[in-house]
């Protein structure tokens, strides 16, 4: 597997939690962008696991998430204005049931 291919599934997993974390702790300001956003990366990320398989283990891998999360935190800080320690500081969600499931939003 490429190195694009991991930066686009990294780049995308922190849009995605930024974007989960923004929709939970500024519930005043959501909005259909946001949800379209938060849509839109979780299908861009089946996309690059599905044309890259070898990618899919990557999604379960605690330590990688946790890595994903940190940036997500301070993405969310920097779009919201909200101090960093509101938000939990170990990712509280699980991949496959809520991270990349369409059904589910904070």
């Amino acid at each position: 597997v490429g190195r694009s291919e991991k930066r686009e599934l990294r780049n995308r997993m922190v849009i995605l939690l930024a974007h989960l974390l923004k929709w939970k702790y500024q519930s005043e300001r959501r909005g259909s962008s946001w949800q379209d956003t938060i849509f839109e990366q979780r299908r861009s990320i089946s996309d690059v696991v599905e044309d890259s398989p070898s990618l899919k283990p990557i999604l379960a891998d605690t330590e990688w998430l946790s890595r994903r999360w940190l940036g997500a935190l301070l993405q969310a800080m920097n779009e919201t204005g909200l101090n960093i320690n509101i938000f939990p500081q170990e990712c509280p969600w699980d991949m496959q049931t809520q991270i990349m499931n369409n059904h589910w939003l904070p």
